[in-house]
Formats: structure tokens, C-alpha cells, sequence
């Protein structure tokens, strides 16, 4: 059973003050963090902890609390969890050190080099 809340993630402190408020997934033993943007300890507690009413606060909270949703329901469809993968759906951006598909035959190099390589002369 995996549990989700946001948290402001203080291990490691931004510039001005900042640290990044995640969503924080814990399976087990295994800990993972979303992040979602940069915040001051100050916004957190005005946003989440007071829960001030101001229209700015209640669309952010409101938008955070969208996050949150789209990844309980993306781990809730993922079976079996993989995290690298699960990332990449969540965040939408491409994992680091991924296993690349393509196909590592001898025939097939010269044309993926020419591929990603547009402004070759060969």
C-alpha cells in the first residue's frame, strides 16, 4: 500500500531560501520525491498549514492538490510499478540513463548517426 502527501522537501536547500515542494511517495521502505515547483518555508505554511484564503493560495493549493490526484491515480493503474517509468509519466519529461530500445546492429548505426546528426557530409 503506497501513501502520497505534498511535502516541503527540506534535504537539500535552494537558492533564496527555497525548497522544492514535492510529492511524497512512500511504498514500503522505498521513498520517492515528485517535485512540483520551488517555495519558502514562509509560502508553505501560509498555503498549506494556515490555508489562507486569498484566490492566488486556493488555485495553487487547488492545482497541487491536481498533482497529487494524477499520481495516486497513475500508480494505481501501473502494475507492475516502475519507477523510472512512473517518473516519466508523471513529470512528462524524459528519465536520465534510460535503456535506449534501438537497435545496436552494424547495419543500423550508420543510419541512426545520420539521423541525429543532420549537418554530417557523409
Amino acid at each position: 500500500m503506497a501513501t502520497f502527501h505534498l511535502e516541503l522537501d527540506k534535504r537539500v536547500k535552494l537558492k533564496n531560501n527555497k525548497y522544492n515542494l514535492s510529492v511524497r511517495l512512500g511504498m514500503g521502505n522505498d521513498i520517492m520525491y515528485l517535485k512540483i515547483i520551488p517555495i519558502t518555508e514562509d509560502q508553505y505554511q501560509k498555503v498549506f498549514v494556515k490555508k489562507i484564503g486569498d484566490t492566488k493560495s486556493i488555485k495553487f493549493r487547488d492545482d497541487c492538490n491536481q498533482f497529487l490526484n494524477k499520481c495516486e491515480t497513475l500508480y494505481a493503474e501501473m502494475k507492475p510499478f516502475n519507477k523510472k517509468l512512473y517518473r516519466k509519466l508523471v513529470t512528462g519529461k524524459e528519465v536520465e540513463n534510460e535503456i535506449s530500445t534501438d537497435s545496436l546492429l552494424l547495419k543500423d548505426l550508420p543510419t541512426r548517426y545520420i539521423e541525429s546528426n543532420p549537418r554530417s557530409k557523409l
